[in-house]
């Protein structure tokens, strides 16, 4: 993602490993875009709140976190994204599991699933490629 920014674009990523992140931001830091990516650590949905609060705003949000939480990401993020935005969610089609849920997980992203299509503050498409992703596009 970092490659496609503009000149004056920053990536923003969260975590909740501690590990993955220091391995995350080693390699980061080797790259030519390591000044331009900022890594999060802690609890996302808490990373999001704290920015915010500075009234900080995303041109796209990539979703892909704890899937029974994909709607309190999506509602949060919304607000933050202008007109045009996007955001981005991974594994919404879940291994097909979204048609017979059965886990907490299952159900979340049924949820989110059924809460994008009838948000009207958002035009969506559902792509099955891999394993699903779904693009908002704000309106």
């Amino acid at each position: 993602m970092a490659p496609a920014l503009p000149d004056n674009g920053r990536l923003v990523t969260c975590d909740i490993d501690p590990v993955a992140t220091a391995v995350a931001q080693r390699y980061f830091n080797q790259t030519p875009y390591g000044d331009r990516i900022t890594l999060c650590l802690g609890d996302a949905l808490g990373s999001v709140e704290s920015r915010a609060r500075t009234r900080e705003t995303f041109d796209m949000v990539f979703l892909d976190a704890d899937k029974k939480r994909y709607v309190d990401y999506g509602d949060r993020v919304l607000p933050m994204i202008p007109a045009g935005g996007l955001i981005i969610a991974d594994n919404t089609l879940w291994s097909g599991r979204v048609l017979d849920p059965v886990t907490d997980t299952d159900h979340g992203i049924l949820r989110f699933n059924d809460h994008v299509v009838a948000d009207t503050r958002v035009e969506q498409v559902m792509l099955p490629i891999r394993d699903g992703v779904t693009v908002c596009r704000r309106i």
